[in-house]
């Protein structure tokens, strides 16, 4: 009989695709989970894996077995993790992959308030300039921006931002551009066609040519500190405090661009039902909110 462990590292294997990288994921040594494989193939009788130098692989059997027991074992977590906050609210370790500016910006300065709120959850916090792979990268929940294509991931709208073409309070609205700035999470991946003018114009930039940068806040610093005349397109979230300080200018409020787009929380190996879960969405809930009321003030 195989026990609860040993299915559990076999989950974190394939999921993480390969010992290596479960390992480091689980914080264990990597001999470790070698026994734990061995062990549990020997117990079944049959080989899990197809492995070589370079990858491992699911063999039929252990494809049947992954399907049948991650809902179950995810099923499993969730249950006893329930169980333990109904006497000590949210617990456990919570590893979280925040875009980079909404990090540094948003959360990071309020992330005390939670340690005080919930101190019995501890956060593994990863900023990343681009979108994560949370099997892969091991993550609990992570924000990702834009429409999402994986079916295997489960998604909570967190908020929508609005993309606003801004430029230098000293733009002069009379000559071209000089350069268009993006930052790659928000660049639309739909609606950029290749603009067959050749006049530089505010109204339609030309979208295909825009230089692309992971991070909208050194985007934001590069306009407002020496490029008079370039313009940017950041979400209006870290615009609206600079545009209200008097740092940025917004040039239109039409452009030919889809200009909506979507922030979910994901979650591909924890319920987003979990209570560690959902108490560090609502706190980033929270914190947009207040980042959003001082942009008004």
């Amino acid at each position: 009989m195989s026990n609860t462990e040993d299915l559990r590292n076999f989950v974190h294997i394939v999921r993480a695709g390969n010992i290596s990288n479960a390992a480091v994921q689980l914080d264990v040594p990597k001999s470790k989970l070698s026994r734990s494989l061995k062990r549990l193939e020997e117990s079944l009788g049959c080989g899990l894996f197809i492995r070589n130098t370079r990858a491992m692989h699911l063999t039929e059997d252990g494809a049947t077995l992954y399907r049948d027991i991650a809902p179950a074992l995810q099923t499993l977590e969730t249950s006893l993790e329930k169980l333990a906050s109904q006497s000590s609210g949210p617990t456990g370790l919570l590893r979280v992959s925040i875009p980079l500016a909404f990090g540094r910006e948003v959360l990071i300065p309020e992330l005390p308030k939670f340690r005080k709120q919930f101190p019995n959850v501890q956060l593994d916090i990863r900023l990343a300039p681009q979108s994560t792979n949370p099997v892969r990268d091991g993550i609990d929940l992570s924000i990702e921006v834009g429409e999402l294509n994986s079916s295997q991931l489960i998604a909570q709208r967190f908020l929508t931002v609005e993309q606003w073409l801004v430029c230098h309070p000293r733009f002069d609205r009379t000559l071209p551009y000089n350069s268009l700035w993006m930052d790659r999470r928000h660049r639309p991946a739909t609606g950029i066609e290749a603009d067959t003018s050749t006049e530089k114009s505010t109204v339609n930039p030309s979208w295909h040519e825009a230089q692309i940068v992971d991070d909208p806040l050194s985007i934001r610093e590069f306009i407002a500190s020496n490029a008079i005349q370039d313009i940017a397109l950041i979400p209006d979230l870290y615009a609206r405090p600079w545009i209200a300080k008097g740092w940025l200018q917004r040039i239109s409020t039409e452009i030919n661009l889809p200009t909506q787009t979507p922030v979910y929380f994901v979650s591909n190996r924890i319920s987003l039902s979990q209570p560690k879960s959902q108490a560090f969405i609502e706190f980033a809930k929270v914190c947009v909110l207040d980042y959003q009321s001082q942009s008004r003030d």
